[in-house]
């Protein structure tokens, strides 16, 4: 079974294909949200089928849209190897805990809730191990990856960078900062 990591957007795309590339060589799958043709549980049943690729990494177009496709699956998560990757913006676990319970309230009429423990903290990531909990049965549980800021604001990604300037800038990140990086590889699986 493959490991699916939900994130933000292009550049946490970018950052998760640069960190594979650099750890683990070209063996990944990259699913763009906003570009794609086909659906998210279409890519989804190809990675639980298959073992030919040991990563699916989707880019989701902002943290609502990791919310939204999270509650898509949140009920099928002991078949998924799934981590998320999202950006806390400096306000802490709270708001994004918030904000995605109250979207699985939405679909699941509080039949469905999430128990965070966290794992481990560094200077830039903090990182929980969550169980979902489906009338009061632990159902299965995920990795969630959190920059307590965003990608952006640690590696000094601007909007109007191009392509190229931000990825030299992931690149940089990734290399000065292997001690903060490894715990995100750890997680990922790189270092099994």
């Amino acid at each position: 079974m493959s490991t699916i990591i939900f994130s933000e957007g292009k550049h946490d795309l970018e950052f998760l294909k640069l960190l594979h590339k650099y750890n683990r060589g070209s063996d990944y799958d990259t699913f763009n949200a906003q570009l794609a043709t086909e659906s998210q549980s279409t890519r989804i049943r190809q990675h639980q089928v298959g073992d030919q690729i040991d990563y699916l990494y989707k880019s989701e177009g902002g943290k609502s849209e990791v919310i939204k496709q999270f509650r898509t699956i949140a009920t099928e998560i002991d078949d998924l190897n799934l981590i998320l990757l999202v950006d806390f913006d400096g306000n802490g676990k709270n708001p994004f805990e918030t904000s995605l319970q109250a979207k699985l309230d939405e679909q699941y009429r509080g039949d469905l809730r999430l128990e965070y423990n966290e794992t481990s903290e560094n200077p830039h990531f903090v990182f929980f191990s969550v169980d979902v909990i489906i009338q009061n049965t632990n159902s299965g549980s995920f990795d969630l990856i959190a920059f307590k800021q965003s990608l952006e604001d640690i590696t000094h990604i601007q909007d109007s960078n191009q392509r190229e300037n931000w990825r030299r800038k992931i690149k940089y990140y990734l290399t000065n900062c292997p001690s903060v990086v490894s715990d995100v590889k750890e997680t990922i699986g790189f270092n099994a």
